[in-house]
């Protein structure tokens, strides 16, 4: 397994070259992010990386898609040079017969990288206007997404009977009719509740009131996931023309407050309708953000 060999490919860059504490953290890096684009490129596990997918295509590939994202070309040739070290190091332990990647080049524009507000989050939550009963639907679904950490998908097929305030508890059947059980903290069931008490009747209409759905539209039928998903760019296109700011620069933010968070690849790909790529962006932006961290930890060990 590829994944195995960063562990001595980054004792070797310490011994031999006697790289210093910043360079293995940044190499280190560097490589996860590459292995975030080819798990999300090839559908697979970290681990389940191997030879064929690193390859003269794929470095191509990633480098063209974060050149896109906006990365300087200098950050590029970095992270080039880092996957060439480290193939070269694959070549010397046998692992690979030869070098695919030595006539990859940087792309040769140059962009500015766009920065992630990580506080983006608490404006959207907060954008619904809950004196509406569609608001008030709005902002309940936004809070269970995101504190619950459930897909669009899940949260459209909770039914009436699927939700226990009092144990703060909500039922959720996967595939197979499997059940799954989500705690509500104390914010998200006072929204629900609220909600139920208030939003969800004015919803119903007299033609529905048989409707078992939790989420209705105005029109009394259960959501689907497009109209969920509308619903949240619905806000994030509010909030970037009131803010002047574009909306892909927001929905990164809010994506990002979501990862953070725990949610999977498939829940934030589903929920923002990201591209792989841009989902690859997204772990590097917030990967840059920590590995700033890590290197003021660093210094701050040597002061």
């Amino acid at each position: 397994m590829i994944i195995d060999y960063v562990d001595g490919f980054i004792q070797n860059l310490k011994s031999s070259k006697n790289a210093s504490d910043l360079t293995l953290v940044s190499y280190r890096t560097d490589l996860k992010q590459f292995f975030t684009f080819l798990t999300l490129e090839n559908q697979i596990d970290a681990r389940s990386i191997s030879n064929e997918h690193i390859n003269y295509k794929s470095v191509k590939k990633y480098l063209d898609g974060i050149q896109r994202d906006g990365f300087s070309r200098a950050t590029m040739a970095r992270k080039l040079a880092t996957l060439r070290s480290f193939v070269r190091f694959l070549c010397c332990q046998n692992v690979m017969p030869g070098n695919p990647i030595a006539s990859v080049e940087v792309p040769k524009s140059d962009k500015a990288v766009s920065t992630i507000d990580l506080e983006n989050i608490e404006v959207i939550l907060s954008a619904p206007n809950e004196a509406k009963a569609a608001g008030m639907r709005d902002k309940t679904i936004l809070e269970l997404l995101y504190y619950t950490r459930l897909r669009i998908s899940e949260v459209v097929s909770i039914d009436l009977d699927d939700i226990d305030l009092k144990k703060r508890l909500v039922r959720v059947r996967g595939k197979g009719d499997r059940e799954k059980h989500f705690s509500m903290g104390k914010q998200v069931q006072a929204s629900v509740g609220k909600y139920l008490e208030h939003a969800r009747p004015a919803l119903a209409s007299d033609a529905s009131k048989n409707e078992g759905a939790l989420f209705v539209s105005k029109n009394g039928v259960r959501l689907t996931v497009r109209a969920v998903r509308g619903i949240i760019n619905k806000y994030i296109d509010r909030i970037a023309a009131e803010r002047k700011t574009s909306s892909q620069a927001l929905r990164f933010s809010v994506a990002s407050q979501f990862i953070l968070g725990g949610a999977d690849i498939k829940t934030v790909q589903e929920m923002f309708g990201l591209a792989r790529v841009s989902v690859s962006h997204l772990y590097m932006q917030i990967d840059k953000e920590r590995l700033t961290q890590q290197h003021e930890e660093i210094f701050n060990r040597r002061l």
